[in-house]
């Protein structure tokens, strides 16, 4: 017994600080790849983002971060993938089907898209992006009936800049402001 039990005390020392410094990884890496985004380095974001993911695999954090790095690069296959990975496990946080919804949108799935989008308005009927981005769906699928695929990729690509220039102007001022990084990224889930 008293082996048994110093083989436990023998592992807990040696496991502990593995864990701590798994967390500290995890936190670096999370924070370096959100400097990198708002600064507009979305690839070395993404990057780090990945490396957090190692640390702490099941973080929805990350995903939801890595997500939003992926789709100002225009990856949204990608981003989808990391969004699911969120759903998946905590299917009430309705930001993220906005997200999914504008990646499936870009991407032209759009019966996918407008279920995201109904599901964010269905949660909250003045969601203002989600009515926007809903409105783009079913000019889109409007555009599909009448057979005028390039009006809807003319469409797709107008919102999409614009949509990129919305994120990069946030990405400005949080930059320039005297606010911790992690303080804007709650703001993130609102704005």
């Amino acid at each position: 017994m008293r082996k048994l039990v110093l083989l436990f005390i023998i592992l807990q020392i040696i496991i502990y600080p593995v864990k701590g410094q798994i967390n500290n990884d995890y936190k670096k890496y999370l924070n370096n790849g959100r400097t990198a985004v708002i600064n507009g380095d979305y690839e070395l974001g993404i990057k780090c983002f990945d490396s957090a993911l190692q640390a702490s695999p099941t973080s929805l954090i990350v995903n939801k971060d890595k997500g939003y790095a992926e789709m100002q690069l225009k990856q949204y296959a990608k981003a989808i993938v990391d969004f699911n990975k969120i759903i998946a496990y905590k299917p009430e946080i309705i930001d993220v089907y906005l997200q999914r919804g504008i990646a499936y949108y870009h991407l032209g799935v759009l019966d996918s898209a407008f279920n995201d989008l109904s599901k964010v308005l269905n949660d909250n009927p003045y969601h203002r992006e989600g009515k926007e981005y809903l409105s783009y769906v079913e000019s889109g699928k409007i555009h599909i009936e009448k057979k005028e695929i390039n009006k809807l990729k003319t469409e797709q690509t107008k919102i999409e800049q614009i949509r990129i220039e919305k994120m990069t102007e946030r990405e400005k001022i949080i930059k320039g402001s005297r606010n911790p990084i992690s303080f804007w990224y709650s703001v993130f889930e609102t704005w």
